[in-house]
């Protein structure tokens, strides 16, 4: 499905949340950004909203993250089906501490952010490096709960690939999904303790 020719003047009108890709509406609500409260602690929709996120637009999106679209196969359609933006950065964004006391910094360079959603909510989120030069390939936000992607699908399917990064489970799943198979993520090399009971 084509974008429209005035997608960029349509999404800054009525905001990406409800922009309509041809006649597909697509919804994937972008909660507002909200300060920091005293004491608290940040969640991935926190550091995910802290992020200059530009969405990706024909003709406005940097030619070295169109060529790494086309060498993972992602298309315009599904960039905004899914939500994905990027930031060219540089851009740092305090995510903590190190066990050594000083602060941790995750420096966003380049980067192609894929927000996971839940009940219209982004409540994770994977930055990959799309220069393949980083010496991090992905950023995630700091979080010890981390969700597994797709796994509603897996349920359906009784079956999955279970592979590191986003834009792998989304291929296989393109790939596969005829045969009764899809790919889910757990947004690292190994999952952890949690992730393996909800996939049991």
């Amino acid at each position: 499905i084509p974008l429209p020719v005035n997608a960029e003047k349509e999404i800054k009108k009525v905001g990406l949340a409800k922009y309509v890709a041809s006649k597909k509406e697509i919804r994937r609500k972008r909660p507002a950004p909200a300060a920091k409260q005293e004491g608290a602690s940040w969640r991935p929709s926190h550091y995910y909203r802290a992020l200059p996120v530009k969405p990706i637009l024909p003709g406005k999106t940097p030619s070295d993250l169109l060529a790494f679209m086309v060498k993972k196969r992602v298309s315009f359609e599904l960039a905004v089906e899914l939500g994905y933006g990027y930031v060219s950065g540089p851009f740092e964004l305090d995510v903590g501490e190190n066990d050594d006391g000083t602060r941790k910094i995750h420096v966003y360079k380049k980067r192609m952010i894929m927000p996971v959603f839940f009940g219209g909510k982004v409540v994770y989120y994977q930055a990959r490096d799309w220069t393949n030069e980083a010496r991090t390939k992905f950023l995630n936000p700091p979080d010890e709960e981390k969700p597994i992607y797709r796994i509603e699908d897996a349920a359906g399917f009784g079956a999955a690939v279970l592979v590191e990064g986003l834009l792998d489970a989304e291929g296989i799943r393109r790939a596969l999904i005829r045969r009764g198979l899809t790919g889910i993520t757990c947004f690292g090399k190994y999952p952890t303790d949690a992730q393996l009971d909800a996939m049991r």
